[in-house]
């Protein structure tokens, strides 16, 4: 008869989980089971799992060596146990993650050994400032007061005062002392490389629409070009911002500035809408010798609706296609007042871009005034471009067709929907649902063989269609 040895083992429970214990069967040999026995491992949830009598025994030599090494390590480094270890800087985000300065033994410095040294007690330079940057990692207001004395200390070496600002325009200091940053930022008496690090903390503050007033303020008389620079980066961003949006429209107009500042301001302003003050710097700059400025104030007035006929036929006419584009989004002028012979001509204009502008943009533009053309004028464009050679110009003329004539064509218009071009592969597909109702879904940018699913079922329904 079978005999069986339970073997409760807090070792085992220790290391394995191994649930209540370990219950070995065995022959009727009274002895410890041979190699051939079968030990059963009872887990923590319950499971139950064989092992040879040689498994489970290499198991608990294994239980036991880990069980022993907590002694091992501690009995061999005694001296752990009397002096504690000096306390560490926190870690920081990666953002921050700068290293630790380390003593000759390999133990990292304390936090109050990294202030002393930051401040002048380590004579290697090198060490001061690495000591400078571990200070990133010090979250304290002493650091930072340390950082700020640093920095504004003439007989601070130039470097140690770089670093020092560096480390205050950056998290976790940055978003701690904004106040300080921007004074800091019209300080007359810092060196420009200084002046730069506390400049890119200041454009990168957290809350920086709090202090908009100020780094306008700041960026309307800034003479350092690089300082300039990411002052102007930070008012773009903010054109909703009063103080922001008074110093771009004093830039949009100023015939005097950099052009490639003139139109980054024309385009902050553009993207926050027209208002009285924009509409109003925008207008003079419809005739202005730049392109792309006269694009932005065509396209910013059209769609606020204060384009004039004459307007309208002049950038029709303009020789850049932007600003021909960018007349087509304008809602041709009606009424009373409107001389009906000028507003043909601005019809006929629209109906000669549509069909023989070398621009597909501009054609595709065009197609917007389908409406307001003659019958037989507007069969004829739609017509020109359900043929033209840009699928986008194509598409777009179905989309203004009549629903019978793009089911007519409905391989042509499926076609699109596996262009090698996602813009196309969308307007294809937003046509299909127009025309069709189809609910299959679809995404250009799904991959090759989701798209050539979606586009089986889209033509199945598509196939079953009324």
């Amino acid at each position: 008869m079978s005999k069986v040895l339970a073997l409760f083992g807090g070792l085992a429970l220790f290391a394995t989980g191994l649930g209540a214990g370990v219950v070995m069967s065995s022959q009727d040999d009274p002895g410890l089971p041979d190699e051939s026995g079968r030990v059963v491992v009872k887990l923590k949830d319950g499971e139950e799992r064989t092992l040879t009598v040689a498994e489970a025994a290499a198991r608990i030599e294994r239980l036991e060596e880990i069980a022993s090494r907590p002694q091992r390590a501690r009995a061999a480094r005694p001296e752990e146990d009397a002096e504690p270890e000096a306390a560490a800087p926190a870690p920081l985000p990666p953002e921050a993650n700068v290293p630790v300065p380390t003593k000759p033994d390999g133990k990292q410095y304390s936090v109050a050994e990294l202030r002393d040294l930051a401040q002048g007690a380590a004579t290697d330079p090198v060490l001061r400032l690495a000591a400078i940057r571990a200070l990133r990692r010090d979250d304290s207001p002493q650091a930072r007061a340390i950082l700020g004395t640093l920095l504004e200390d003439p007989k601070t070496p130039l470097d140690a005062r770089v670093e020092a600002a560096k480390a205050l325009s950056r998290p976790p200091h940055r978003d701690q002392t904004p106040d300080e940053l921007v004074r800091l930022l019209a300080s007359p008496d810092l060196p420009p490389d200084v002046r730069r690090e506390v400049a890119d903390g200041v454009t990168k503050l957290r809350d920086r629409g709090a202090w908009m007033s100020e780094i306008a303020g700041q960026f309307a008389k800034e003479t350092d070009p690089e300082v300039r620079k990411l002052l102007f980066d930070s008012v773009q961003r903010s054109a909703w911002d009063p103080a922001a949006k008074l110093e771009l429209l004093a830039l949009a107009a100023n015939g005097t500035a950099s052009i490639d500042d003139r139109r980054l301001a024309v385009a902050a302003l553009v993207k926050q809408g027209g208002d009285r003050q924009v509409l109003e710097t925008l207008k003079p700059l419809l005739s202005n010798s730049d392109a792309v400025l006269r694009e932005s104030a065509v396209l910013a007035l059209a769609r606020a609706d204060k384009l004039s006929l004459g307007d309208i036929q002049a950038a029709l006419g303009d020789d850049n296609a932007a600003v021909r584009a960018a007349a087509l989004a304008a809602k041709l002028p009606n009424g009373k007042d409107i001389p009906k012979d000028e507003r043909a001509a601005a019809i006929q204009t629209a109906v000669r871009l549509a069909t023989t502008d070398p621009s597909p943009d501009v054609r595709k533009a065009a197609l917007a005034w389908a409406g307001a053309m003659p019958k037989d004028a507007r069969e004829q464009i739609l017509e020109t471009a359900r043929n033209d050679g840009d699928p986008l110009v194509r598409i777009e003329a179905y989309s203004r067709s009549p629903a019978p004539v793009v089911r007519q064509q409905a391989e042509r218009v499926l076609s699109d929907i596996n262009s090698p071009d996602a813009r196309v592969r969308d307007a294809a597909y937003r046509l299909v649902v127009k025309t069709w109702n189809v609910d299959v879904p679809f995404r250009a940018g799904w991959n090759q063989k989701a798209r050539d699913a979606a586009l089986a079922a889209i033509r199945a329904q598509v196939a079953r269609a009324p």
